[in-house]
C-alpha cells in the first residue's frame, strides 16, 4: 500500500479514519503473530542462547518474510494487477504498519 501525503490530505475522513482502523488491526495482527513466533523460537533454542538477545532477534528476524505468498494473494485476489502480455514483469509493493 503506498499512500501519498497529497493524496492522503485529499481523502475523504471517513475513508482515513478506515484506513487507520485498518493500519491497527494489522499492526495488531502483526505483533500477536510475532510474539507467538518468538515465545516457540525461545522455547525450542538451546539453554545457553536464551539470554542472548541478539541471538533470539537474529532467530526471529524472517517472521515475517512471506512477502512472496502475500503478493501472489494479492495479485490472485485482484488487488493488484499487472499486464501479463508486456516485457516488463516488474510488480512493486511494500506495506508500512
Amino acid at each position: 500500500m503506498v499512500i501519498r501525503k497529497e493524496k492522503l490530505r485529499k481523502m475523504p475522513n471517513e475513508a482515513k479514519e478506515q484506513l487507520e482502523l485498518l493500519r491497527h488491526k494489522a499492526a495488531e495482527i502483526a505483533t500477536r503473530h510475532y510474539l507467538f513466533c518468538r515465545e516457540q523460537i525461545y522455547k525450542e533454542i538451546p539453554d545457553a542462547l536464551k539470554k542472548d538477545e541478539f541471538q533470539i532477534s537474529h532467530a526471529c528476524a524472517n517472521i515475517f518474510a512471506m512477502r512472496g505468498a502475500v503478493l501472489e494473494e494479492a495479485v490472485k485476489q485482484g488487488y493488484l494487477t499487472f499486464n501479463k502480455n508486456s516485457n516488463n514483469k516488474v510488480l512493486g509493493a511494500y506495506l508500512v504498519i
